[in-house]
């Protein structure tokens, strides 16, 4: 596990991020974070690349170049932009991996806020804009909503 503050240069960091804050960006609606069973937030998600397809999920994928330019995996296994809506009440997501598999995971940070990640050893890994944290995605962790700002976004990216 690491973490890289200031991991995109910060002309690459806001264009990516003016794309996803622009008023048409595609979002969809999920019913719950982590599992049907721990139903307690919903969120909004858009996946720009999945395993199951080989192949790009969106026309969006182009914003994810920055990033994988930096990374250079060998495969993509997936990668979303999240959005977890902000609430009056800090709500901690249940524990979950990604994939049961070891490989990688990226989570890039797209605002500064109070929501963090949580590690299975109880570390948290705060929501600081343009921080990109690594590590194993077969690890339990959890995510959460934030309550000082209207969302927290962070992008996604799982790869070997």
């Amino acid at each position: 596990m690491h973490i890289i503050d200031n991991f995109l240069p910060q002309p690459l960091f806001n264009e990516l991020v003016a794309k996803v804050e622009n008023e048409n960006f595609p979002w969809f609606y999920a019913d719950y974070v982590s599992s049907e069973t721990d139903a307690v937030d919903f969120y909004f998600i858009h996946t720009l690349y999945y395993e199951y397809q080989y192949k790009p999920n969106s026309n969006m994928f182009s914003m994810l170049e920055p990033v994988l330019n930096l990374i250079q995996p060998k495969a993509i296994i997936r990668s979303r932009v999240l959005s977890y809506i902000g609430k009056n009440d800090l709500v901690e997501h249940g524990k979950h991996v990604d994939f049961e598999w070891p490989h990688q995971t990226c989570i890039l940070y797209l605002n500064t806020n109070n929501g963090f990640t949580r590690l299975e050893n109880d570390e948290k890994v705060m929501s600081i804009a343009n921080r990109a944290f690594f590590s194993d995605g077969s690890l339990i962790h959890n995510s959460t909503n934030c309550t000082d700002a209207k969302r927290r976004l962070v992008l996604t990216l799982n790869y070997f």
